[in-house]
């Protein structure tokens, strides 16, 4: 704050402050050397100098990176008596330090001023720049206002393909350029159809006009409201929530925890029935009437089987990928049986034991992949379970946080 002190004593008082006006000098000659040399200035005048040493001063704060302090200069400056060359100059230096230290507000107010104070459109260039500031600080409808008025008043001829060449009308309203070419961005369906492009926009905007009369609606204003606050939650969360990419050693950790998910032999799932020689009359139920369902076999394996698996139905919880079934035993032969088979119903397979039916509800294949084969599906799937798990954590820690009560009598 001591060098703002030192830019009011410099505006106050001309005869202090030399040093700091002399290296604000040197400073910026190689920018405004021109301007200050100029054909047909007066450069004994007391506003030129007046105007030249307090420019120096809030010049020598930019160039300190003093921004703040530099622009409460330059705006009292601006306020001054002085021509409209001198103000563009000033509200340049003003746009630089806005724009520096983030100040949005400070820099539209200083676009505004730079289209005012430049009639002749030399510096055309700020346009885009006072559109997309105009966004940025949430102005939408402005930006779009903006961009429509700006378009409006250049009705003098303009080449083809500029931006502001009106390319159609809807009854008194004129379509430009521009505006396809954002849609055309936005739909890029489009790009090689610019005339159905076109006609898209025209009816966009045509039914955008139309369904204003919703509007008078409660219900569908309801609706809105309800969409709009949806929408707002959802990107709160996703911006609460957003996680970092995932690095090349952690996706490698995951891929070796989860591995037997991505390489595994071909394998069965089957549901099983265990029937003794003894059994005659359940043996002769299951060969002169076989299941037709799943269902169904589990019922009868729950009444018949003498396997400990009829109490789920004889549903093996494992895959049979050999000749060994899981709680059950190692039997030769079974693994041939059952893999040239189909799913649904078969048996019987005669082993030591007795007898076993089985029913297939589930085969695959062989599957090996390693870590680059499944990178992606790898990335997708870890992203996820990291997602549900930073969900979980943030809800538990909002709840606590809000120090939520619930009371789970009253209900």
């Amino acid at each position: 704050m001591e060098s703002l002190k030192s830019t009011k004593t410099v505006r106050k008082k001309n005869n202090t402050g030399q040093l700091l006006s002399l290296l604000a000098f040197v400073a910026v000659l190689p920018l405004y050397g021109l301007y200050f040399h100029s054909p047909g200035m007066i450069k004994t005048a007391r506003s030129y100098d007046n105007f030249k040493q307090d420019f120096e001063a809030a010049n020598t704060l930019y160039q300190s990176s003093l921004y703040f302090e530099s622009n409460q200069s330059l705006w009292a400056l601006f306020s001054e008596n002085i021509v409209e060359s001198e103000k563009l100059m000033v509200l340049e230096l003003i746009r630089r330090n806005s724009k520096k230290s983030g100040r949005l507000k400070e820099l539209l107010r200083a676009l505004y001023f730079i289209q005012a104070y430049d009639p002749e459109e030399k510096r055309s260039k700020y346009q885009k720049e006072l559109f997309e500031t105009l966004k940025k600080v949430g102005k939408d409808k402005d930006a779009n206002l903006y961009l429509e008025a700006k378009s409006g008043l250049n009705k003098k001829q303009v080449a083809t393909g500029s931006s502001q060449l009106v390319i159609a009308s809807v009854g008194n309203e004129e379509v430009y350029q521009a505006e396809l070419d954002r849609f055309i961005l936005e739909n890029p369906q489009f790009s090689e159809k610019k005339s159905e492009g076109l006609v898209q926009l025209i009816i966009r905007r045509i039914l955008k006009r139309k369904s204003l009369i919703l509007m008078e609606e409660s219900d569908f204003q309801q609706k809105l409201d309800n969409f709009a606050l949806e929408m707002r939650i959802a990107e709160y969360l996703k911006r609460e929530l957003s996680a970092s990419d995932p690095t090349e050693m952690e996706l490698k950790s995951f891929y070796e925890v989860n591995k037997n998910d991505y390489n595994y032999p071909a394998g069965l799932r089957v549901a099983h029935i265990l029937l003794y020689e003894s059994d005659l009359q359940a043996l002769q139920k299951l060969e002169n009437q076989p299941p037709k369902s799943k269902n169904e076999f589990e019922e009868l394996a729950k009444k018949l089987s003498r396997s400990l698996n009829k109490v789920n139905g004889g549903v093996l919880s494992d895959w049979v990928i050999d000749d060994d079934i899981p709680t059950e035993g190692n039997f030769a032969g079974v693994w041939q049986f059952l893999q040239n088979g189909s799913t649904g119903f078969h048996g019987p397979f005669k082993s030591r034991r007795g007898s076993h039916y089985f029913w297939i509800y589930e085969k695959r294949e062989t599957s090996t992949n390693s870590y680059e084969q499944i990178l992606t599906e790898l990335r997708n799937r870890y992203v996820d379970e990291r997602s549900k798990q930073i969900q979980e954590q943030y809800f538990k820690q909002l709840i606590s946080d809000q120090q939520v009560k619930i009371f789970h009598e009253r209900m």
